[in-house]
């Protein structure tokens, strides 16, 4: 088997893989391209098809370039290049990170997101440093997830007003993962503890996207959900009563 499959490697004619080579690098960039006109919404390349669609240009530069050796040494360079600086840039992200530490001393303000459905979704705070837009709408879109998003009145991607048959009250603190970033709202932790009990536990999140434990001390600080309404209060002491 082994060797039958040598074989017809052999005797494959160049032709026939740079033609092959050439198919697959175009199938990479249409299917890339296509990707949102299919699903009837305008073309946004996110992360990961931007990558396709360089790799299926590259490959269809390298099939091009049969018999022309000068050619396809200065692709095979160029994408060493691109490797090198996408290299770079990840190695500048972790350096980024470390501004968490410098967070503990003072919270940074609002960052600009990079795709484009995250613009205006945080604003500058004062005292918490940076957190989401009040009644903000925006889309998650990075060629793989298509989520919306939806912030409240205060700023937090949770209902408007306290789930009405709730007895006990859940707040949820974190970055990220409390926000539910690139999930739909039912699927985040706090649409999950309120699935899950019935609707006898309203959970409700304040979290931010890159937050840190600073940044979450401060915003619980100044959030007034988790005080909650004088009358709800004596409401849900006379309900444990």
């Amino acid at each position: 088997m082994t060797t039958r499959s040598t074989l017809s490697r052999v005797s494959d004619p160049p032709a026939t893989r740079h033609r092959r080579q050439l198919v697959v690098g175009v199938l990479l960039v249409l299917a890339a391209v296509l990707f949102d006109p299919l699903r009837g919404r305008p073309i946004t390349l996110g992360a990961a098809r931007t990558i396709i669609v360089i790799v299926g240009l590259f490959t269809i530069v390298l099939a091009l370039a049969a018999g022309r050796p000068k050619l396809r040494r200065a692709t095979v360079a160029l994408l060493a290049l691109s490797t090198i600086g996408y290299k770079c840039l990840l190695a500048l992200e972790g350096v980024l990170a470390l501004e968490g530490v410098l967070a503990l001393v003072a919270p940074p303000a609002a960052t600009r997101l990079p795709l484009a459905g995250f613009q205006g979704r945080t604003i500058e705070d004062p005292i918490v440093g940076f957190r989401s837009a009040p009644s903000w709408v925006g889309v998650h879109d990075d060629g793989i997830v298509y989520v919306e998003y939806h912030h409240n009145s205060r700023g937090d991607r949770d209902d408007e007003v306290p789930v009405a048959a709730a007895t006990r009250r859940v707040l949820l603190l974190g970055d990220s993962f409390a926000y539910g970033q690139a999930l739909p709202i039912e699927a985040t932790i706090q649409a999950r503890i309120e699935a899950r009990s019935a609707g006898s536990v309203d959970a409700y999140s304040p979290g931010v996207s890159g937050f840190a434990a600073i940044h979450s001390l401060r915003r619980f600080e100044q959030s007034e959900w988790w005080r909650g309404e004088p009358s709800s209060d004596r409401a849900h002491e006379r309900e444990h009563e």
